[in-house]
């Protein structure tokens, strides 16, 4: 986080004051400490860094968010990288994978024939899901802008990988990896065609 703030904001002490930086550094200490804690089995417990914390729901006297406009800065950054945060990854045992080299597929196309279903009940005006004021039309501007090919939320490695390069390289450089892998390493090599009938 600290690199990737670093990198599209400038250095830290130029565009926060020195409060804004003792917050911080408090911050990512603390969620690294808790990471090196609780390690990898349990990391799924980790609640979701989208979701509004309460206290800022709540608003809490000594809190306030990071950005004014916290939707304005994402889109900034977004336009600037192509980086949209992955926010969920599918992994298969190695043994499992090398005993059914199909189910990589298998699994890839069943995911994306669920989003594509999942996407259609969304866009669907007849049942509300999210009782709220121009839902589709706000989720087809938001789609539009993010996902300009129509593609939304696009699966496998030429779709995510302006997203995929910059992590993989801040995995090196903060040591999380012994080397700078390249993205194909994550996929299976069954993933890098589509056949369609």
């Amino acid at each position: 986080m600290r690199r990737l703030l670093a990198e599209h904001l400038g250095e830290f002490d130029q565009v926060f004051d020195a409060e804004d930086m003792q917050i911080l550094g408090a911050a990512f200490d603390k969620a690294w400490e808790a990471v090196q804690q609780h390690a990898v089995k349990r990391f799924d417990r980790c609640r979701s860094l989208r979701a509004t914390p309460q206290c800022i729901v709540r608003k809490h006297h000594s809190v306030r968010r990071l950005f004014v406009d916290p939707r304005l800065e994402e889109e900034r950054y977004f336009a600037q990288t192509g980086i949209f945060p992955i926010m969920h990854v599918v992994a298969i045992r190695r043994a499992v994978y090398e005993a059914n080299r199909w189910i990589a597929r298998n699994i890839f196309d069943a995911f994306d024939a669920a989003k594509n279903a999942a996407l259609a009940r969304l866009r669907d005006a007849m049942t509300s899901y999210l009782p709220t004021a121009w839902t589709i039309a706000e989720m087809e501007k938001t789609h539009g802008l993010i996902f300009s090919d129509g593609n939304v939320w696009p699966y496998g490695l030429e779709a995510n990988r302006p997203t995929l390069d910059p992590f993989l390289t801040y995995c090196h450089e903060q040591g999380l990896t012994s080397r700078r892998l390249q993205c194909e390493e994550l996929f299976a090599p069954e993933l890098n065609f589509e056949v369609r009938v």
